[in-house]
């Protein structure tokens, strides 16, 4: 089986729009279709919502939008390998009508971690009633469940729409699999390090997570990043781990995919990273997964996202994946590059 994902939002900032968010689907059913009752939509972060998802709607080119920022941007075919879909042909209603449809079909969002780039939509969209009607659940780590309950959905900062029932958030444990969308997913967390916060205590590591998404009917796997940084900048073994659980599933092919963050072009010191890649560091991570697989990975898809936005001339995802090419030729991993672009929807 393949997947069909959507990117509502792929932004690393510092733009306030087109951040992070996807939804994911399996392939060949349609969205008019799905009710909550019979939902198989997952949604990964919620830095973007409603409006993206009806400005992709309204507009199949919208894809391009934040390439046209840039002089030097190439057509959006330049920016994948994988052939573009559009799943939302099958919709009648007017774009921000079948925007909220689709949305109130959404019974599970998986948070890699609590920055406003990747939770502002849930904040905004939670005060949309439909929200009460599909039994929504929210999953993170403890340390993003607790965060968002006292931080943000306290009263002051935003009405506590977790005590109103808008939704149910729910703490799960780093690589204790839990089910969701009444068994159709079986989804494991891993943690990850996001650089460092400062207490009076000095640095404490900022915990994100990726998820592993396993679709149980046609035992067909998708792995999703968080923001997160390189392990020979971190000095842990976060990442480390999550590549000897995923060479079995490149081995016998149940792993479609790995999307992940490569925040900016090779321009910066480790230190100026703030918990980021950059290309020689994902190229890095991707050589420890294969060292791990006993089969290649020759044509498997690593999509990137959350490349963050660049006042200068030069049209920054256009510069990531092009490093990233060209490393990977050097290094002969044969992996497949695509950039994720905000409105873009892939099969896999």
């Amino acid at each position: 089986m393949s997947f069909d994902i959507t990117f509502l939002g792929t932004s690393g900032g510092p733009i306030e729009a087109s951040t992070c968010a996807l939804l994911v689907k399996p392939h060949g059913v349609e969205y008019s279709s799905i009710s909550p009752a019979n939902s198989p939509l997952l949604q990964i972060d919620a830095g973007s919502g409603y409006l993206s998802l009806a400005e992709l709607i309204a507009d199949k080119q919208s894809p391009s939008r934040l390439l046209r920022l840039y002089g030097d941007c190439g057509k959006i075919e330049d920016y994948v390998e994988l052939e573009p879909c559009f799943p939302f042909a099958d919709l009648s209603e007017n774009a921000f009508g079948s925007s909220k449809r689709v949305m109130s079909c959404v019974p599970t969002v998986l948070l890699t971690h609590p920055h406003l780039d990747h939770i502002a939509a849930l904040v905004l969209n939670s005060a949309e009633v439909d929200f009460r009607n599909n039994g929504l659940t929210v999953y993170g780590s403890q340390f993003t469940a607790e965060t968002i309950k006292k931080h943000i959905f306290n009263g002051k900062v935003w009405p506590d729409m977790i005590s109103l029932g808008t939704f149910a958030l729910a703490p799960v444990e780093a690589k204790s699999p839990f089910t969701t969308n009444n068994g159709i997913y079986k989804v494991t967390m891993f943690e990850l390090q996001h650089g460092v916060t400062h207490s009076d205590n000095g640095p404490v590591p900022y915990l994100s997570s990726a998820y592993l998404i396993h679709h149980i009917p046609s035992n067909s796997r998708l792995l999703v990043f968080g923001d997160f940084e390189a392990d020979s900048n971190s000095g842990k073994e976060y990442n480390r781990q999550i590549w000897l659980k995923m060479a079995p599933f490149i081995t016998d092919g149940s792993l479609k995919a790995i999307v992940l963050e490569c925040s900016m072009a090779t321009q910066k010191e480790p230190a100026e990273l703030y918990g980021h890649l950059m290309p020689q560091h994902l190229i890095g991570e991707l050589e420890v997964l294969s060292a791990f697989s006993s089969k290649s990975l020759n044509d498997f898809n690593v999509i990137v996202t959350h490349v963050k936005d660049t006042p200068g001339a030069l049209e920054p995802r256009k510069q990531v994946l092009q490093e990233l090419r060209d490393l990977a030729k050097q290094s002969g991993l044969g992996v497949r590059f695509s950039m994720a672009l905000s409105g873009l929807s892939v099969t896999i």
